[in-house]
């Protein structure tokens, strides 16, 4: 390689990335012809440049189908969620209205008694209603309405047994079973959705 080689090579690295070299064509046809180094760097040259294009395009995974499953299951846990969210809201309600009478008087002839009866109806809907509107936070209110909802059924079958009431009396504490199920739904799907936002999606790219 001798000084000449050096300006050649530069023109022939400039036509390949389509530029104009920094000697004529006529220059570089000359010297190729008599300079067996140039030529070989000229193939090479040829060479890498065909590689590069014909290499092979990078694989992509298919995510179609996890796409596709995740977004199904994210539809099914938005309907269990609503259904839940629905159960709840209304049994909330309902503690709510029976709370009122009991506050006021009207069913509880003690009417000390019947406030405390009223608070914790009144208590047990609004958490209901707060659960209702923030999922997020039925597990806080589920241990709760658990406890009210055992003392009280178990409390109104013992009076049945007993013969102090009647079942149809003691009905009305099927709500407080009602909502206990609800609760425990909606915790539920609360859960399982936190948990595949934060695996799902990792666990497909790998898989793929």
């Amino acid at each position: 390689m001798d000084d000449r080689c050096e300006p050649v090579r530069e023109t022939l690295s400039a036509w390949l990335d389509g530029e104009d070299g920094v000697v004529s064509p006529d220059v570089a046809t000359r010297h190729l012809e008599v300079c067996t180094g140039c030529r070989g760097y000229q193939g090479a040259l040829v060479g890498a440049q065909r590689r590069l294009r014909v290499r092979p395009a990078m694989v992509v995974p298919d995510l179609s189908e996890p796409i596709l499953v995740a977004d199904a299951a994210r539809r099914e846990r938005a309907l269990r969620a609503r259904a839940a969210r629905g159960l709840v809201g209304v049994v909330g309600l309902v503690q709510l209205t029976l709370a009122v009478p009991l506050l006021l008087g009207v069913v509880e002839p003690e009417l000390h008694l019947a406030r405390h009866l009223g608070a914790l109806e009144l208590g047990l809907g609004v958490g209901l209603l707060v659960a209702a509107l923030q999922p997020r936070r039925a597990a806080g209110v589920l241990p709760i309405a658990a406890v009210v909802a055992t003392v009280s059924v178990v409390s109104a079958a013992l009076e049945i047994q007993r013969g102090h009431t009647t079942l149809l009396a003691e009905s009305v504490h099927l709500l407080e079973a009602v909502a206990v199920l609800g609760l425990w739904l909606l915790v539920r799907v609360v859960g399982a959705g936190a948990g595949a936002r934060r695996g799902a999606w990792p666990a497909a790219a790998t898989s793929s």
